[in-house]
């Protein structure tokens, strides 16, 4: 498995070692609506065109590396996790 850096979105991706071309990969066009990915433009492009990785950034990840989220995933800067105005509750009759 070699890991190529795909010149349109800039994002690392794993390739098999018998693959010729990028895979189908997806890119998300603005983080304020994380489920509008699209297909990247890099996908399908001939891996002869494409440099591979750093060779440094391939190497194994520490147990706390792996564990530990990238900071585009954290949920208290999601759009959807902002905090609401209690809802009253409402009495129910006796």
């Amino acid at each position: 498995m070699t890991r190529f850096r795909c010149p349109d979105c800039r994002r690392p991706i794993s390739v098999l070692d018998d693959e010729e071309r990028l895979p189908l990969h997806a890119v998300v066009t603005t983080p304020w609506h994380p489920f509008s990915a699209d297909v990247c433009q890099g996908s399908g492009r001939w891996l002869d065109e494409i440099d591979e990785d750093d060779p440094q950034l391939a190497s194994e990840p520490t147990l706390a590396e792996f564990l530990t989220l990238p900071p585009e995933l954290d949920w208290r800067r999601q759009p959807f996790s902002h905090v609401v105005k209690p809802i009253p509750m409402q009495r129910q009759a006796a």
